[in-house]
């Protein structure tokens, strides 16, 4: 079971990345990670943190298949095997998920993670097999380095369906910060977003972000829609939407280096203040993270088509003509000198038809010529 193919679990994320509704946090299948401990006094050394991760299908309803991508925050490390130097880091909690075919019991014929991907796949359910109560995935130890302080999240992708035909729920992620102090009460260059959900057609924008942040930080929170402040009061099917993030505290100033969470971007304006942005493009029946190169693209007015050149079109002309007459084939010029040859031979006799006589001459010469044929035939 814990070996099946990686193409199977490929496959899964291939087909969630299909469709995610656009029902309402109701109707959203919830993905919970959850630290051991939200703060962690550190005497330099490397900090380890245990998180559970859960998945609950939506009131009321099953899912049969769904899948998460961790994304660790700042400088935390996920483990990249089961066991590192001898200790188990990983571990399934919920074997009684894992289809057994001994037994015929369990839901997912794939229940398992894949730790250098650091992605997780449930496929292969059955009508009549399906997730329907919340239920503890895994646990995971994940590590902050030595010398490393400030805020830390272990975020995710998440995708949950209930059954293949590409029909998926909405999403919803809850995790919670943990703060890393140092020597002196040092809480470092590492900041994380947290209470922002991804927009989803049809939805309205969150409020307010919270920014884990030294200085007791002020935030403000804007949505923008194609490049331009957002005016609706709802995301749209087919539009580019960045949620923009401006930090300012009143406290100590930030690092030379900040780390956020995956996907956004830090612009720094100031020793006390920060810009935060991430983007996503919103089809549908889903929404995708995207990078600020491919926001330029998307949002790039269409090339248009050079005007026709004339000196370009002429040359062009010239050049095709040029071209014409070297592949002119050589019996042209053959049939030219065949012409002269002829005219020549014209004048040639004309020239001795006009002399005295010279028609006797010529006439004389063909039956001397045809005598002689005769008699050479008669031998």
């Amino acid at each position: 079971m814990r070996h099946n193919s990686i193409i199977g679990v490929l496959a899964a994320a291939f087909l969630l990345l299909a469709a995610v509704t656009t029902a309402g946090a109701e109707d959203a299948a919830t993905l919970t990670i959850t630290p051991d401990r939200t703060e962690i006094h550190s005497d330099g050394a490397a900090v380890e943190i245990t998180y559970t991760v859960s998945v609950a299908p939506p009131a009321g309803k099953e899912i049969g298949v769904f899948s998460f991508r961790l994304l660790p925050s700042g400088q935390m490390t996920l483990p990249e095997s089961f066991r590192v130097n001898g200790e188990k880091v990983i571990s399934y909690l919920s074997d009684d998920l894992a289809y057994n075919a001994n037994t015929d019991e369990g839901v997912f014929h794939t229940f398992e993670y894949t730790p250098k991907a650091a992605f997780f796949a449930a496929v292969g359910s059955t009508e009549e097999r399906r997730m329907t109560q919340a239920a503890d995935i895994m646990t995971i130890i994940a590590t902050v380095p030595a010398d490393a302080y400030g805020t830390f999240v272990l975020d995710a992708e998440f995708l949950a369906a209930p059954d293949g035909s590409g029909a998926a729920y909405a999403s919803v992620i809850r995790t919670t910060p943990i703060t890393v102090i140092g020597p002196g009460g040092n809480t470092g260059n590492n900041v994380v977003v947290s209470d922002v959900d991804r927009p989803i057609a049809g939805a309205v924008p969150d409020g307010e972000a919270t920014v884990s942040a030294p200085g007791q930080p002020q935030v403000t929170t804007t949505w923008w829609e194609d490049g331009k402040p957002m005016t609706g009061e709802n995301f749209l099917p087919g539009h580019a939407y960045t949620i923009v993030i401006h930090v300012k505290t009143s406290g100590a100033a930030f690092d030379t280096d900040v780390y956020v969470n995956e996907g956004y971007t830090v612009e720094r304006t100031g020793e006390n203040e920060l810009i935060l942005r991430r983007s996503f493009y919103v089809a549908p029946q889903y929404t995708q993270d995207i990078t600020e190169d491919e926001l330029a693209q998307m949002l790039a007015p269409p090339a248009e088509s050079p005007a026709p050149d004339d000196t370009a079109q002429t040359d062009v002309t010239e050049d095709k003509a040029a071209e014409e007459e070297q592949a002119t084939p050589g019996w042209g010029k053959t049939l030219i000198w065949v012409a002269v040859a002829l005219v020549l031979a014209a004048a040639v006799l004309l020239v001795q038809l006009m002399r005295p006589g010279g028609w006797k001459t010529i006439l004389k010469q063909n039956n001397n010529d045809n005598k002689h044929n005769t008699e050479e035939g008669m031998r």
